[in-house]
């Protein structure tokens, strides 16, 4: 599906003088940076918070830029297809775009190109140079903490243990939105939208951050410090609180599991009382359970980080690699190197050829 960019209207050359910015009486210019994979949710909520709020505030002090990251034809990770004015491709326009935007907002996919990543890199680099923030989202976020232009994050819950995993020197929060200095992390969807009006009022007003909020149907504004609604009272609807919180207590502990006994004992249940909650409110037993989470882990360290497969099975908590193999492929179908090569679905698996010289 393609979709032509409907921002065009609100595109501003990055070459704009001083004296043209100066007529325009911007108080507000936002440079969003896309790249394939992107979010069409995220995006949406930063585009039309960012319009409402230019539209509402009487003036045209609000101007958002849109550009590709390494070109001008883009598809999102639902497949639309837009197509931006500009491109980031040298460092010569990063450097002139710096000079007339107010923060930049990075909204990329969950995965980046080598060159994706080098942009990425370039961007924070000048950003800080010239003092500018900059707000990312999806794969950027492992790039800075890779490259260390971060040391505080945050990241989508279904990312976030990898990222940990593979990024020790990151500390990694479960919250909408987290500042480290110049750089703003998000997990993006929904929560781009809570960055955006953050962005707003900040720098135009609670006034009208309200206004836009309201206007949008945005019940209650969270803050940065919300935590992300990944825990057991989020997704299990109508479940009792100790049942929540045994859950959230094993999925904090994957690489260490509770023994039955201790995790009952730290609800101030009995351990029969806690598997008669699993069974009539999961349909499982806590054992089953635990196992169950570690293996979802284990699978999402596979696909989001190049660990060992024996660095997988112990953060995933196992005691080596041969339970950890008989276990994920009875869960999945595949061995675990299977997985990381051809996903779960064994018949993507490419003959060898050699075999037979």
């Amino acid at each position: 599906m393609a979709l032509y960019s409907s921002f065009d209207d609100n595109l501003l050359s990055s070459t704009l003088t001083r004296r043209e910015s100066q007529d325009l009486d911007v108080r507000l210019r936002i440079a969003i940076v896309l790249s394939d994979g992107f979010s069409m949710l995220a995006l949406g909520a930063i585009a039309e918070a960012l319009s409402l709020a230019g539209r509402l505030s009487g003036e045209r002090f609000v101007q958002s830029l849109l550009f590709g990251i390494n070109g001008t034809e883009l598809r999102s990770r639902s497949g639309i297809q837009i197509t931006v004015g500009q491109a980031l491709s040298e460092a010569e326009g990063v450097s002139a775009l710096a000079k007339s935007y107010d923060a930049m907002i990075l909204c990329t996919g969950n995965t980046l190109s080598v060159d994706d990543e080098r942009a990425v890199r370039l961007v924070a680099r000048i950003a800080k140079r010239h003092g500018k923030s900059i707000c990312v989202i999806g794969a950027a976020i492992r790039t800075l903490a890779e490259s260390g232009h971060v040391l505080r994050c945050t990241e989508h819950w279904n990312r976030a243990t990898a990222l940990q995993e593979t990024v020790s020197t990151v500390s990694v929060s479960d919250t909408i939105f987290c500042r480290d200095g110049l750089v703003v992390t998000s997990p993006g969807e929904t929560a781009a939208l809570d960055l955006t009006l953050a962005l707003i009022r900040e720098r135009l007003g609670h006034s009208l951050a309200g206004e836009v909020a309201a206007q949008l149907l945005a019940g209650t504004v969270r803050t940065g410090l919300s935590q992300q609604p990944r825990f057991a009272a989020n997704r299990f609807r109508g479940i009792p609180r100790t049942l929540s919180a045994a859950i959230d207590k094993i999925e904090a502990s994957i690489e260490y599991p509770l023994p039955l006994s201790k995790l009952a004992s730290s609800l101030n249940i009995s351990p029969r009382q806690l598997e008669r909650l699993f069974a009539k409110y999961i349909r499982t037993s806590p054992q089953r359970y635990t196992r169950q989470t570690q293996l979802k882990h284990a699978m999402k360290l596979l696909e989001q980080s190049s660990m060992p497969i024996v660095e997988v099975a112990l953060a995933c908590g196992f005691r080596g690699t041969s339970t950890f193999n008989k276990s994920f492929k009875r869960a999945f179908g595949v061995t675990p190197i299977k997985f990381r090569r051809f996903g779960a679905n064994p018949a993507d698996e490419k003959p060898d050829h050699r075999a037979g010289q």
